[in-house]
């Protein structure tokens, strides 16, 4: 089988191989901003034992059920109530309870990783006596 030339006649080169890569987002800033209203919002209100503590547990594992991360939201949880959730004795540890679980979630849960995406694009040139039918794939 003969060569596939380009249009100066020589023999084309294959294309360079294409590495798929992962996009990865942050949405730790939800994290901290729900985590931080409940936190000085149960403060101020003098809810921190009971209301504050519970609105902790789960605010946070909502935000990452909002992205798709049942897991994650699992380990949220886990974090919220060993670190924070038992700290409910005075206000200024639950302070620094509910600020130090925020920080360790956003930090280590709210990463989502997308898969890459594949474009399929044919294309087709004219040349002497037929045509060049290509077909090209982007990974994204």
């Amino acid at each position: 089988m003969d060569d596939v030339l380009d249009r100066m006649g020589q023999p084309a080169s294959p294309p360079a191989p294409v590495k798929a890569t992962k996009k990865v987002s942050w949405y730790g800033f939800e994290v901290l901003a729900v985590d931080t209203a409940i936190v000085l919002g149960a403060t101020a209100a003098g809810n921190h034992r009971f209301e504050g503590a519970w609105a902790l547990l789960v605010g946070a594992p909502v935000v990452h059920l909002a992205h798709g991360q049942p897991g994650r939201s699992a380990g949220s949880f886990g974090i919220h109530f060993l670190v924070a959730g038992t700290q409910t004795s005075s206000e200024q540890k639950f302070l620094i309870a509910g600020f130090a679980a925020a920080l360790l979630d956003a930090s280590l849960l709210a990463w989502k990783v997308h898969a890459p995406s594949v474009t399929v694009q044919p294309s087709a040139t004219p040349i002497r006596g037929g045509a060049l039918v290509a077909v090209s794939l982007t990974l994204q």
